[in-house]
């Protein structure tokens, strides 16, 4: 009879044991699951963030080129001058490259500088007179424009210029 108490407490301990293992297990699938829904709504937010800042980005550039053409246009009526955009209605094809080169000018970088930023930006060694071509044999005749100050207003004119670089 003592021998059946001894296997029945066994079996009843085991038993207790299979009981917490599967509670134990049934906490970690719930950890699991509430670490998944967590991480699905971080995800979303900053999905939703990202959106929420592309918006931002653009409205911040469409309010720049609306100010930066409003004050050439001031200036234009204050001086009498007006710079005529080339055929401002139809759509102006720039490479990736010409793009960054017009947004450096419009931060009064040199061409020299321009290619030492890129140099550094894309790891891949570009001359000051590689720029200076693509201005002067590229960008000049694109925009009609005889200087950097024309080039960079024309841009501006036509929203070629961003706030910041893609």
């Amino acid at each position: 009879m003592t021998k059946i108490k001894k296997e029945n407490k066994i079996q009843k301990t085991k038993l207790n044991q299979i009981l917490r293992e599967n509670e134990t297990l049934k906490t970690e699938v719930e950890r699991i699951r509430f670490e998944n829904e967590k991480r699905t709504i971080e995800t979303e937010t900053l999905l939703a963030e990202k959106e929420s800042q592309a918006r931002v980005m653009g409205f911040i550039n469409k309010m720049m080129h609306e100010i930066q053409t409003f004050r050439i246009d001031e200036l234009h009526r204050t001086t009498g001058i007006r710079s005529p955009v080339a055929d401002s209605g139809r759509q102006m094809k720039l490479t990736r490259r010409e793009q960054q080169i017009l947004y450096f000018l419009s931060l009064n970088k040199s061409p020299k500088e321009i290619a030492r930023i890129i140099t550094v930006m894309e790891s891949n060694p570009v001359s000051d007179s590689t720029i200076n071509a693509i201005i002067n044999k590229k960008l000049y005749p694109k925009f009609e424009a005889f200087n950097i100050s024309q080039l960079v207003e024309k841009a501006i004119m036509l929203g070629l210029i961003p706030l910041l670089l893609k």
